[in-house]
């Protein structure tokens, strides 16, 4: 009796492999960038809150809200309208001297956020998104 041992895969046995991992990644990517978008809405929070509370503290010192993020004592890059890791762009208005509206608004690759691609808080601590409740 001949026995013969093979080692290693056949050109078939690969394929039927490949072909069951593109499946799995087809299903899977989206799922896994959608869960990448949400992890990124927490640098557009973190950014929104941190002005909201600098402007109070600047209304507590000079009994009225600035229109201006570099006037705020906050990090630079906050400063600059861009939230720390860079994923949103901060807008601040001020319509009257005891009124604000901070609003990050999502750039870069995480404007495919559509949920989620603005996020805005007033003086009062009104929380908006653009379209969705689960962005805050």
């Amino acid at each position: 009796m001949n026995r013969v041992l093979r080692n290693g895969f056949t050109l078939l046995e690969l394929m039927v492999t490949v072909v069951i991992l593109s499946i799995l990644a087809t299903i899977a990517y989206p799922s896994y960038m959608g869960q990448v978008q949400k992890t990124r809405r927490v640098d557009g929070k973190a950014a929104v809150l941190e002005v909201a509370m600098a402007e109070e503290q600047y209304y507590t010192r000079n009994k009225a809200y600035t229109n201006s993020l570099s006037a705020l004592s906050i990090d630079a890059t906050l400063r600059g309208g861009t939230s720390k890791e860079g994923y949103y762009t901060l807008t601040l208005t001020r319509p009257t001297t005891t009124t604000f509206t901070i609003t990050a608004t999502a750039t870069g690759s995480q404007a495919n956020d559509t949920d989620c691609a603005t996020m805005t808080m007033n003086q009062i601590g009104e929380q908006t998104s653009s379209s969705s409740s689960e962005c805050w």
